[in-house]
């Protein structure tokens, strides 16, 4: 077999040809043999791609639990000699699988590279109609991985759920002809824990999926309510003026230790925060008042000092515009105007203390002037006088003039 022309020439196909995970099928006039062609990569080749056989097993399975399918059957066997019915069925071609139409198409599409080099014009096999008695035959050409798949989309399509015994599923599919695509009980009863295990995980997500959105919804229907406060209590949910209990975010939660927990936990958030928003107001009504304070532009005619009581100022502070309008408490203002006064207390101490240091500094500036005066004066006296015995009579008598 020669491999596909990379560069082939668009043919036009007289039909619509078969089309899975964007593999088409097309036929060759001289051979006969099918080929395919990648609608997005372009890629020609002579085998069916492993992905266009395993959706066309899935899509031969769904066929045969189609109603209209079994009812073309049912009238092959009823009338197998009528006219009318080889008139309206396409003749079985066993060569290939058997698959149904796909609603996507290539409408053109390039023909392999034949032997000789040359290519023709594909052409499109009529879909079948398959008959019972033909699939062993193609389940024979199926890979193992396309046979399971096929079995496990028979459980599916019967119902089977993932806490069935296998002698339950099995009275559900033991007479469907897809029964037979897997030849031993045990690789049947593989394919059906596979599935059943993953059924029930696929089930338990969208399960979880479903409680957590109910669970969102729940908290967004109490948040949306005006009437529930950080002071409700769950028996005054129950009442239905409020709405709740008739909304449908309200039954989507069937669990109604759940509603009370979920309850519990948004009304403990609720007083978090509120509780927070009153302490963030409080300390910046703080601020305000603190800054105020330390601006006497803003209080002219009321000085602030630290001897001043705060009930000889009370009145004419709080009748400023913009303190009223903090609504403050009279405990906030007392302890507000006292952490004021610490300040106050607080620079006065440390501008004190800074003076003494600076006293102390020029004390100690005059000693030393003082003391050089002193041993000059001394030595043009007595140059003889020895320097140590100078410094000594000199400290005794600037410390007996400090005391």
């Amino acid at each position: 077999m020669s491999h596909p022309n990379n560069n082939p020439t668009v043919q036009q196909q007289p039909e619509e040809p078969l089309t899975y995970a964007n593999w088409t099928e097309y036929f060759d006039d001289d051979s006969g043999k099918p080929y395919y062609h990648h609608s997005e990569t372009k890629e020609c080749v002579w085998e069916a791609p492993e992905a266009f056989r395993v959706e066309k097993a899935r899509a031969d399975v769904k066929k045969l639990f189609d109603p209209l399918q079994q009812q073309q059957r049912v009238v092959e066997k009823e009338q197998p000699d009528s006219t009318s019915v080889d008139d309206t069925l396409p003749e079985v071609d066993t060569t290939t699988p058997p698959a149904s139409t796909s609603t996507k198409s290539e409408p053109t599409a390039p023909t392999p590279e034949r032997k000789d080099g040359s290519s023709e014009t594909a052409a499109v096999a009529p879909v079948p109609v398959v008959p019972v008695e033909n699939l062993e035959e193609t389940y024979k050409k199926m890979t193992q991985s396309e046979k399971v798949a096929t079995f496990k989309a028979l459980l599916k399509s019967s119902g089977v759920m993932p806490k069935m015994k296998w002698n339950e599923a099995m009275k559900l599919v033991v007479n469907a002809p897809a029964w037979k695509v897997l030849s031993s009980v045990g690789e049947k009863k593989q394919a059906f824990a596979e599935f059943t295990t993953q059924l029930a995980n696929e089930l338990n997500v969208e399960k979880r999926r479903k409680q957590k959105t109910a669970r969102e919804n729940f908290l967004k229907l109490l948040a949306g309510n005006d009437g529930v406060t950080s002071q409700t209590r769950w028996g005054d949910l129950l009442d239905e003026s409020l709405g709740l209990v008739t909304d449908d975010r309200w039954k989507d939660v069937e669990d109604d230790t759940e509603r009370r927990d979920l309850f519990s936990t948004y009304i403990a958030d609720l007083s978090r925060n509120e509780r927070e928003f009153k302490r963030q107001q409080r300390d910046a009504h703080r601020r305000t008042f603190l800054a105020y304070l330390r601006d006497p532009a803003q209080h002219p005619d009321v000085p602030v000092t630290i001897a001043t009581k705060l009930h000889e100022v009370r009145d004419q502070l709080l009748t400023h515009e913009s303190i009223q309008a903090l609504e403050l408490h009279r405990a906030d203002v007392q302890e507000w105007f006292n952490e004021y006064m610490d300040e106050l207390r607080h620079d006065e101490e440390l501008k004190k203390r800074e003076e003494r240091l600076q006293l102390r500094k020029r004390e100690d500036e005059l000693a030393a002037a003082f003391k050089a005066f002193l041993l000059q004066e001394v030595l043009s006296i007595n140059p003889k006088v020895g320097l140590f015995g100078l410094n000594c009579q000199i400290e005794r008598s600037i410390d007996s003039l400090n005391c």
